[in-house]
């Protein structure tokens, strides 16, 4: 391998592959996962004693 004879655009996956993870990951999964969090956060919260082992 030759160092630094790769470009960005050579490297990159096809148009269809990174079209298909920003619709997928990036506006699908994603809020699920931070709306999936902010659920359990809240519904948690104020539900751990302290411990005190220190």
């Amino acid at each position: 391998m030759i160092p630094f004879a790769l470009t960005v655009e050579q490297a990159a996956s096809p148009p269809a592959s990174l079209n298909f993870i920003f619709w997928g990951a990036g506006l699908f999964v994603m809020p699920l996962t931070l709306i999936y969090t902010l659920v359990v956060y809240r519904l948690f919260r104020g539900k751990v004693a302290d411990v005190g082992y220190e």
